[in-house]
């Protein structure tokens, strides 16, 4: 089954709902999904811009895209192929940050947030990415408040690479505060 949604009529009426004017335009939402019980929620009430990608394939696997309040251009792509995987990305107030989760086999965890300390140190230029294959395996990367405004060079990058026959395997990486353009595998 192949759904494309409307990301502005879904920031409109989420805009609506909260008693104010939608901010949102220019966003896109695509859910490909092939199996059965698949959830997929894209929720887009940002200043616009943004993308989001899901595609599932398999049975019982559950994904969230939250792009959220000041942020413009973020992209969101999850992929999942397998059972019962679940995937959550949060990017809150972020520009032009990219988040990308992975998933092939059963059961495994991942969680991307791109989010603000507050409204001067933002996650901007962020780039996070999760690659999970084998069975059970959790993964968390957390990028939040990277960069300030009247910081130079945004851009922080970390990668989860959870591959082989990788099982039940656990990795973090946090990337709290001004860490102006470093790296983390």
């Amino acid at each position: 089954m192949k759904r494309k949604l409307s990301a502005v009529a879904v920031a409109l009426a989420l805009g609506c709902a909260l008693n104010g004017a939608a901010w949102a335009f220019d966003n896109d939402a695509t859910v490909t999904q092939s199996g059965n019980d698949n959830s997929a929620v894209v929720t887009q009430n940002n200043a616009g811009g943004s993308t989001a990608t899901v595609g599932q394939t398999g049975d019982r696997n559950s994904a969230t895209v939250t792009q959220t309040r000041f942020g413009f251009g973020p992209s969101a792509s999850i992929s999942s192929t397998g059972n019962d995987n679940s995937a959550t990305i949060l990017q809150d107030s972020t520009n032009n940050s990219s988040a990308s989760i992975s998933q092939t086999g059963d059961a495994n965890r991942a969680t991307i947030n791109q989010v603000p300390i507050d409204l001067t140190r933002f996650s901007n230029d962020a780039t996070a990415s999760i690659t999970q294959q084998g069975t059970g395996n959790t993964a968390l990367i957390n990028q939040v408040g990277t960069n300030c405004n009247s910081c130079g060079g945004n851009g922080v990058s970390a990668t989860i690479l959870q591959v082989g026959s990788s099982s039940n395997s656990f990795a973090e990486i946090n990337q709290n505060g001004p860490a102006l353009r470093t790296t983390a595998l």
